[in-house]
């Protein structure tokens, strides 16, 4: 299967699950989601050269702490990478290999969604 056509098939699903999309090239993928009334905005992204699929979950609270204590989110949370954007937003990351979709399936990618969506209300 193709990197596109996977995206495809991941963009439809989401849009079955109500989600609205745009795809922005071959490999990425901008969704939006709302869960229990808040909207979410993700960034899904095919690494080719490293087989792996990236999900960001893209957030409006700007970061105004010290440095470190990123760094140490980073190590507390199992899966999970927080980020800075260079806007000075916070991002959360998980990433996967994509053998995993083929072996898990398209579920994979709710249960990182609901996993970035719980992480945000851990911070």
């Amino acid at each position: 299967m193709s990197y596109r056509v996977l995206l495809q098939t991941i963009e439809s699903m989401l849009r079955s699950e109500g989600c609205k999309t745009k795809a922005e090239s071959n490999n990425v993928l901008l969704f939006k989601c709302i869960h229990e009334d808040v909207e979410y905005s993700f960034a899904l992204e095919i690494d080719s050269i490293s087989g792996y699929m990236r999900i960001s979950l893209l957030t409006d609270y700007a970061y105004e702490g010290d440095y470190k204590n990123i760094s140490a989110k980073n190590f507390e949370l199992y899966g999970i990478k927080v980020a800075i954007d260079p806007e000075g937003y916070l991002a959360f990351i998980a990433e996967i290999p994509l053998i995993c979709l083929t072996k898990g399936g398209i579920d994979i990618i709710l249960n990182l969604i609901n996993l970035l969506e719980k992480t945000i209300k851990l911070i």
